[in-house]
């Protein structure tokens, strides 16, 4: 597993990740319209808090997990509330939350892996809590050295929606949407489940 390599990498570039972050996250649009007024919300793989900062921009109560100190510091700088932690680690409290957001995160696990991350997951929601995935669609893997040719590397898995949606609905999700789109030219999968 070459974590540490991609942890590595997102250490380095945190700040210009901060600066080059769109505006546009209307992306969140399905995850939000399924969660209720003032939801427990768990950002896991934060980042630098850029969808952190709409959930708590809509009355949520939204805190987040990443595993990079220098993306971390980048949140914190905008006030969020997150914690430095290894998501593959996360042992959450059950029935502790309604919504668990997973954005681009995947793309760093093995399928076995993001399938214990699920597990957490729904164990961390409350009956009808919801759980929001965005992944890169597509088969295999990649490296990555954007921003930094000589610098670290990121190690980028795609998802086919047969696979994750297989993953979400294996843990004892009801999936209630699907959805694509794209985004620097790479094709996403957004699937939405219900713990039911």
């Amino acid at each position: 597993m070459r974590s540490q390599e991609s942890i590595r990498y997102y250490d380095t570039h945190a700040a210009a990740i901060t600066l080059l972050e769109g505006e546009d996250r209307s992306y969140l649009q399905p995850f939000l319209n399924e969660l209720r007024n003032g939801a427990r919300v768990l950002d896991l793989g934060c980042g630098t808090g850029g969808d952190l900062k709409i959930f708590k921009s809509q009355g949520y109560r939204a805190s987040g997990l990443d595993a990079s100190k220098g993306m971390i510091l980048e949140a914190q700088k905008r006030g969020l509330e997150v914690e430095e932690r290894n998501i593959l680690f996360w042992s959450p409290r059950e029935g502790t939350l309604d919504g668990v957001w997973i954005n681009r995160t995947f793309q760093h696990f093995k399928p076995k892996e993001a399938q214990r991350v699920v597990a957490s997951a729904f164990r961390a929601l409350a009956h009808d809590g919801v759980l929001g995935v965005i992944v890169p669609e597509g088969t295999g893997s990649f490296e990555d050295r954007t921003h930094d040719l000589d610098g670290p590397s990121r190690l980028i898995h795609l998802y086919t929606e047969k696979q994750l949606s297989s993953m979400i609905e294996q843990t004892g999700f009801r999936i209630i949407r699907i959805g694509r789109r794209e985004a620097d030219g790479i094709s996403e999968l957004l699937v939405i489940g219900k713990r039911v």
